[in-house]
């Protein structure tokens, strides 16, 4: 199976968005926090995913893209068996990340804390 991140998998609803927030709940692994909602999809697709950098903590715009960029790549690298779990089961999850630190960090730190919320994930759902 390929490893690309579609656009399919991508969550763009606003309503959504504001439902992760309002009844949704976290996982938290320093720097990245995990929100997330069981949500049915019209396109069946499994899971869908935001990534979000807060101004507020990273000042310059292509810092955050490059966090973003990083949390993408170690997302879509180890998120298979659990989107594959998720699809047996029948159940569809929204989730959202926001990366909390305030440094740059490494392609390793982020995909390490990422498979933990994962792995973490997995064991709640």
């Amino acid at each position: 199976m390929k490893l690309t991140f579609k656009k399919s998998e991508r969550l763009t609803s606003r309503k959504i968005i504001d439902a992760i927030f309002e009844k949704g709940s976290a996982l938290k692994k320093y720097p990245i926090l995990l929100k997330y909602y069981a949500v049915e999809f019209r396109d069946n697709e499994p899971l869908k995913v935001v990534m979000s950098v807060p101004k507020r903590r990273i000042k310059n715009a292509s810092d955050r893209n490059r966090i973003k960029r990083l949390m993408r790549e170690a997302y879509r690298q180890n998120r298979m068996t659990f989107k594959e779990k998720i699809a047996a089961e029948g159940k569809s999850l929204a989730l959202f990340f926001i990366y909390n630190g305030k440094e740059n960090p490494d392609y390793a730190t982020i995909e390490e804390k990422i498979k933990l919320i994962l792995k973490e994930l997995d064991n709640l759902t």
